[in-house]
């Protein structure tokens, strides 16, 4: 992945939580290959019940489950 790239990422990341993860920081800066790897595991905790929709609702991002969540 591209500096520019990881740079894009990290913005991204600030603007949808408030700030940037410190391992988001450090991968991106000292082992930016394996910063895709990073963004795609995490992704796919967010996207594909990695983390369960009550974990999800605390930060307001569940939507659309089944779930029922109190």
């Amino acid at each position: 992945m591209e500096k520019k790239e990881i740079k894009e990422q990290l913005e991204y990341a600030k603007e949808s939580m408030g700030f940037t993860p410190e391992i988001m920081q450090l991968i991106g800066g000292e082992a930016p290959e394996w910063f895709k790897l990073y963004r795609a595991s995490d992704k796919a905790m967010w996207t594909d019940d990695g983390i369960t929709c009550k974990d999800k609702s605390v930060n307001g991002t569940c939507s659309g489950c089944r779930e029922v969540v109190p």
